[in-house]
């Protein structure tokens, strides 16, 4: 009877259990993501290769082309190639995201944010698909930068803080094995992983 009177001495952990299968479903909806951009990549080659080939043929075809079409053929060859160039880089990084969600290429680090700042920029990729849109002039996208003690610099690019996330408190981050960055980050207050005894 007395044990039960001190029950409340013993807290109940509230915080969501976070599961690897759980950290899994995230990394394959962001595949999904790019899946449709690797889709729409290719939308872009069969557009510009259409365009091209009717242009080359109706130059190659006329009897008295305006000018030559060599002229023509090589500066709509060149823009071909540098859509396709999109096309390919884009297929890449969908084997290298599918490869990530599916095969475990991560691994989970417990550290505490510094600082958030934001207002930085974040330097775009050269063939990212984003360069073919009307924001293609600017290489740089603002991001809002979040700086972990041991694990550095994560930004927007790939990771999204909550408004009730602060600097002091402690993440499971989920770091990608090829290149070190922070994908995912999971606030303590919120979760406990599932090997995790509850003591943090």
């Amino acid at each position: 009877m007395a044990k039960d009177l001190y029950k409340y001495d013993d807290p109940v952990d509230e915080r969501k259990t976070l599961t690897f299968e759980m950290i899994k479903n995230s990394e394959k909806a962001e595949l999904t993501g790019e899946i449709v951009g690797c889709v729409i990549a290719f939308l872009w080659v069969a557009l510009a290769g259409g365009l091209v080939g009717v242009c080359v043929w109706f130059f190659h075809s006329a009897v008295e082309p305006p000018i030559s079409p060599f002229v023509i053929t090589v500066p709509l060859m060149g823009v071909a190639a540098y859509v396709f160039c999109f096309f390919v880089y884009q297929i890449a990084n969908t084997v290298k995201t599918a490869k990530y969600a599916y095969g475990h290429g991560y691994h989970i680090s417990v550290d505490t944010l510094n600082k958030i700042c934001e207002g930085e920029y974040d330097r775009r990729p050269h063939f990212a698909l984003e360069n073919l849109g009307k924001r293609s002039r600017r290489r740089e996208d603002t991001v809002t930068a979040y700086y972990f003690e041991k694990n550095g610099r994560a930004s927007t690019t790939n990771l999204y803080l909550r408004a009730s996330d602060f600097p002091g408190d402690t993440f499971y981050l989920v770091i990608r094995n090829r290149d070190g960055a922070v994908m995912t980050a999971y606030n303590t207050k919120k979760y406990r992983l599932e090997t995790d005894n509850g003591t943090t």
